[in-house]
């Protein structure tokens, strides 16, 4: 999509999610950065929109619902591999099975055990977060803390299940709906860190 046709006058006559004034933002440069999907593999450059608070001085970007902050791949990429492993450990198969499992689901190398494993603590990590949020519309009396990766493993299901998250073929429907009433409601991402709130705890 060519950047300059991208009509942005309704964020930037909107209130600032950084200090909240209206009016506050002043568009920047944009910034490239890759977007993968898996199923199929597609990888693409995209230009995020960027903006400065011109109170606090940080900068703010307009990220597509279907991307984490600093994470190239795309949210319902990291779901499916996720959910097919974490099936695939709850019938106790070995870890071999995991690079077959890869090798059978994914068009690249770069997907391997360790990535995986690093999608799982990025999502159970921004469920973590937003546990205050989200006992406030689901009952969370069932999600206790894991220990180890398999105790991160069931922390994580018993979250997508009190969250009604459910499997194929809803999967990414119900975690996509769940991502965006969260960034609705409290104007934050679910899943990641931007770098605005990096920057507020410097």
């Amino acid at each position: 999509m060519d950047q300059d046709l991208v009509d942005h006058s309704l964020v930037l006559e909107g209130r600032c999610p950084i200090c909240g004034r209206i009016r506050c933002l002043r568009e920047l440069t944009p910034y490239g950065r890759w977007a993968i999907s898996l199923f199929p593999f597609v990888k693409r450059w995209l230009l995020v929109a960027r903006f400065l608070c011109r109170k606090t001085k940080r900068t703010v970007s307009l990220l597509p619902m279907e991307l984490v902050p600093y994470h190239p791949y795309a949210i319902p990429s990291m779901l499916h591999v996720l959910w097919l492993c974490t099936k695939m450990d709850s019938t106790g198969g070995p870890k071999r099975f995991l690079r077959v499992l890869l090798d059978a689901v994914t068009d690249t190398d770069d997907v391997g055990e360790s990535l995986v494993l690093c999608w799982l603590v990025l999502m159970l990590r921004g469920f973590q977060r937003a546990h205050g949020v989200l006992r406030q519309w689901f009952d969370l009396s069932e999600v206790t803390s894991g220990v180890g990766m398999s105790g991160k493993r069931r922390q994580w299901r018993a979250y997508l299940c009190a969250c009604r998250v459910r499997g194929p073929p809803n999967l990414v429907g119900d975690m996509m709906g769940l991502v965006k009433s969260y960034s609705d409601s409290t104007h934050r991402f679910l899943l990641g860190i931007p770098s605005q709130d990096c920057q507020t705890r410097q």
